[in-house]
């Protein structure tokens, strides 16, 4: 033991000045760090980005003092670092996706040609450098990306991310619409004026017409019954009954407060909306809106409240009517397009699709056993739309709906509704790729077709152990 402790010794202190073939030194201002990796990009360079400082580092730099520089964050000063990039010869520039730092960076490096690659922060993280300064970081993220470690992240085109920014202001104004509304029905339940029971939606004709005489000073319940449309169901006497409360003045003046909270939002939303509506138009169309199917059944528009239909538009831009798949409505279309485009092109597979998207399980095995996967956290519009569209489905008779009440009973609903939306994300991927019709299947079909599989594999199972299966009939003959 002694002796092999002392070989070991004296291996551990002669192995560092063993030189070996093949091997690059590069200088990093204080140390010699030898590479046993092939540099497989040359003429890189790394960024680290902050609020208000930039770290950049160019790969094989003889000088360190060169080699890496400080700039800040202003236009005069990225402008200047993209002349220290050219003149260094740098070719790719890597970037950690930073907040919202790196658009303005990312930006200006592609208009100039400099190919930047978005990575992202967690596998930069995964792979341990040296310790955390921003001086190294930069150092850190150059030598990964000559070593061709990096992998670049999803960036969309102009078009789609003008889309995104469009979206993403129009899902802010509907939350904050529908906080007004929840305000509005909460200042009417402490007047003990119950909206909410005497009709099904307070900011619909009825609701706003009630609202507005409250407003007014109207206080009669009777009166204000007689606003609600024919339509309703319930009795007049039912819904002044419902409407008889004690009405107080600091508590009207926050109704009103919120009333006109949700008015404004309401007519930004509209605004918002014809700016889709004419940014959706200068995309290239790969159809024309004559070739469009018959309309499915139950459709609606999602209370989506734009001015122009969406429905030949879509269809128009993808080249195949996404919203004949059961859960798929414009608003899911729509999170699609601003999040992925209409080209799925970036995903060489429908699971690399799916596993971006985050709805695909990470299997982990080990020595032959495997645990449970888990998938990955993703802050993506698609993938929250595509999970509530896994949800609906169970309420309707197609195969999806099958699928899931199939899947609920054994895995339950959580994991139900993630292998549901995992699956419509997998049409959706077909259809756009291939420019093809949903298939649509009933529930009944899908049991049949389901029956037909298992009858199968238990046929083939049997076969292997040397039975053959009989049918029941069969024998009752």
């Amino acid at each position: 033991m002694r002796k092999s402790a002392d070989v070991m010794k004296s291996s551990a202190k002669t192995f560092p000045r063993q030189k070996m073939n093949n091997v690059k030194t590069v200088s990093t201002g204080k140390s010699n760090y030898e590479k046993s990796l092939a540099m497989v990009n040359v003429h890189v360079a790394g960024l680290d980005l902050h609020k208000e400082t930039i770290w950049g580092c160019v790969a094989g730099g003889a000088d360190s003092d060169k080699s890496v520089q400080t700039f800040g964050t202003c236009t005069a000063e990225l402008r200047r670092l993209v002349r220290w990039l050219q003149d260094s010869g740098v070719e790719s520039v890597a970037m950690e996706s930073t907040g919202v730092y790196w658009i303005p960076v990312y930006g200006i490096l592609e208009e100039k040609g400099l190919k930047p690659v978005l990575v992202n922060a967690r596998e930069i993280k995964a792979v341990k450098g040296r310790p955390k300064t921003d001086r190294l970081d930069c150092m850190w993220i150059c030598r990964l990306h000559s070593y061709g470690l990096l992998r670049g992240s999803f960036v969309p085109s102009a078009n789609v991310a003008a889309l995104k920014n469009l979206c993403d202001c129009r899902e802010k104004i509907i939350s904050e619409s529908s906080r007004s509304i929840q305000r509005m029905q909460k200042s009417l339940q402490r007047m003990n004026c119950r909206l909410d029971n005497a009709v099904s939606n307070i900011v619909g004709d009825s609701g706003i017409r009630i609202i507005e005489a409250i407003l007014r000073g109207e206080r009669d319940p009777v009166k204000l019954a007689e606003l609600s449309d024919k339509r309703i169901e319930k009795e007049k006497s039912e819904i002044a009954r419902d409407l008889d409360g004690n009405f107080q003045t600091e508590l009207l003046v926050v109704l009103g407060e919120w009333y006109e909270h949700y008015r404004f939002y309401n007519k930004r939303l509209g605004t918002i909306n014809e700016k889709i509506v004419a940014l959706l138009e200068k995309f290239p169309k790969k159809t024309n809106r004559k070739n469009l199917p018959p309309k499915p059944l139950n459709y609606r528009e999602d209370k989506m409240t734009f001015s122009v239909p969406m429905r030949p538009l879509f269809f128009e831009i993808f080249g195949a009517d996404l919203t004949q798949l059961a859960g798929v409505g414009p608003s899911v279309v729509l999170s699609f397009l601003a999040t992925v485009g209409p080209d799925v092109s970036a995903w060489l597979t429908e699971n690399h699709f799916v596993s971006w998207l985050g709805l695909a399980p990470n299997p982990q095995i080990s020595a032959d056993y495997r645990k449970k996967g888990k998938t990955k956290r993703v802050k993506n519009l698609l993938a929250c739309d595509l999970k509530t569209a896994g949800m609906t489905v169970q309420r309707t008779d197609s195969f999806l709906g099958a699928f899931h009440r199939r899947l609920k009973i054994r895995v339950g609903p959580a994991k139900a509704k993630n292998a549901a939306a995992r699956k419509i994300a997998i049409i959706l991927y077909r259809l756009v790729k291939c420019g093809k019709q949903a298939i649509k299947f009933s529930s009944e079909q899908y049991e049949q077709l389901y029956k037909k599989r298992k009858l199968e594999n238990l046929t083939r199972q049997a076969k292997h152990l040397g039975f053959d299966l009989v049918s029941t009939e069969m024998t009752k003959i």
